[in-house]
């Protein structure tokens, strides 16, 4: 996880945490125009030794080791390796390191899964005030998606919407479009 520290000519310079470590995401390598501050999650492409060159493609990295993580580490769209610890009247409960996750009914996936199997899950969002962290087990969850297909009829706040792409990931959640209502 990078922040942007500031806005360059052809490219963002970030902040990782070392104070001591220079790390630059290229313009082309960046999927949006991120604004000061907002977190990217994001690799190593290049290390020349004095500073690191980063990417914000696409990849797959599930944590599979929870252990070491907190609750401020974990952000909407990471995936968690967790264990199924108990089935709930609307979902799941899920248990990864010393955390609890909650499944939505509508966020289950076609497969029948029992209790203590292992499944990948994605974090849609933390409430920050009750420490809740909330998540999926959908696979085809999709971050950065191109078009959304709405059909033209009123929508009312509580309705399921499908295929709606997310705009923005931050540490405060997501963005998505709806198109228009």
């Amino acid at each position: 996880m990078a922040s942007v520290k500031s806005v360059e000519d052809h490219g963002y310079i970030m902040d990782v945490g070392k104070s001591h470590l220079k790390a630059f995401l290229p313009l082309k390598k960046a999927k949006m125009s991120p604004s000061l501050g907002q977190v990217l999650a994001c690799y190593v492409s290049r290390n020349d030794g004095k500073a690191v060159t980063l990417n914000t493609s696409k990849f797959d990295a599930t944590v599979t080791d929870t252990n070491k993580l907190n609750l401020h580490q974990m952000y909407p769209g990471m995936r968690i390796e967790a264990k199924i610890q108990s089935s709930l009247k609307n979902g799941m409960e899920l248990k990864f390191g010393d955390f609890n996750g909650y499944v939505n009914v509508s966020h289950l996936n076609d497969e029948t899964a029992e209790i203590e199997q292992v499944v990948k899950a994605t974090i849609l969002y933390v409430l920050p005030t009750v420490n809740h962290i909330h998540m999926s087990l959908q696979e085809n969850l999709s971050f950065g998606a191109k078009s959304v297909k709405l059909p033209s009829e009123q929508r009312k706040i509580g309705d399921l919407v499908k295929d709606c792409p997310v705009l923005e990931i931050d540490q405060r959640g997501l963005v998505i479009n709806l198109g228009k209502i």
